[in-house]
């Protein structure tokens, strides 16, 4: 995915110091709560709308426990 692939580039270019900018990693590796999860995405798109947000996702499925 393009999306992914330009983001992972500019990660990189923060990281070797070829970009200005601040570079926070943040979230829990996994999820075992779908609330807790629900509610921690939503936290996150409340501050996308103040900063670039890039998000990364594992390539596993995330399963409903419904």
């Amino acid at each position: 995915d393009h999306f992914v692939e330009e983001g992972r580039k500019q990660v990189e270019a923060i990281l070797k110091r070829e970009d200005s900018r601040f570079l926070m990693v943040v979230g829990p590796c996994s999820i075992h709560n779908i609330e807790e999860g629900v509610e921690y995405a939503k936290n996150l798109a409340e501050i996308s709308k103040r900063v670039n947000l890039f998000a990364d996702f594992p390539r596993r499925a995330v399963k409903s426990h419904k």
